[in-house]
C-alpha cells in the first residue's frame, strides 16, 4: 500500500545567517504523520542537495540500492530502499531507532522534492541569496526535473 507522500516547506520561515547559512522549516508529511515533527526547522537548501543526490541514485539503481536522507539537525534519518521500478520502502528513524515504516511511489517523492526545491529556489532569487549551496541545489533539481 503506498503512502502519500510530500515535503512541506515554509518559504516565510526561511532566514539567511551572518555566515550565509539558510534555516526554515522543511519536514515529511507521510499520509497523517509528521517526520521528523510538523514545523521541523533546519537546513533546506543543504538537504534538499543531499536528497535529489540520493533520490537521483535511487532512481537510477536497480531493485535493492538503499539511500540516505539525511536531516542536518537532530539525529534523525530517512532509510530508502527500491523493491520495485516505483516503490521505495522508507524507514523513518530516529536516535537509531525505527519510529515507523512506509511505502510510497518514486514518482511521488520525487515530485514532492522537485516542487520543494523550486519553492525554495525561488524563495532563494526572490531574497537574494545567492551562495555556493544554492547554485549546488540549483544545478540539482535541474536534473532531477
Amino acid at each position: 500500500m503506498n503512502c502519500k507522500i510530500s515535503i512541506e516547506i515554509n518559504k516565510d520561515s526561511f532566514h539567511m545567517s551572518k555566515y550565509k547559512s539558510i534555516t526554515g522549516e522543511i519536514y515529511f508529511k507521510i499520509d497523517d504523520r509528521f517526520f521528523p515533527e510538523e514545523g521541523w526547522s533546519d537546513f533546506p537548501v543543504v538537504i534538499l542537495t543531499w536528497w535529489i543526490k540520493s533520490l537521483l541514485l535511487i532512481i537510477q539503481g536497480k531493485v535493492g540500492i538503499s539511500q540516505k536522507f539525511l536531516f542536518m539537525d537532530g539525529p534523525f534519518l530517512i532509510k530508502g530502499k527500491k523493491v520495485d521500478k516505483d516503490i521505495m520502502e522508507l524507514e523513518f528513524i530516529h536516535r537509531e531507532a525505527l519510529q515507523f515504516t512506509s511505502y510510497c511511489s518514486i514518482s511521488s517523492l520525487k515530485s514532492s522534492v522537485v516542487e520543494a526545491s523550486k519553492i525554495t529556489l525561488e524563495s532563494m532569487l526572490k531574497n537574494g541569496w545567492e551562495t555556493s549551496d544554492t547554485k549546488q541545489l540549483e544545478n540539482l533539481y535541474k536534473q532531477l526535473k
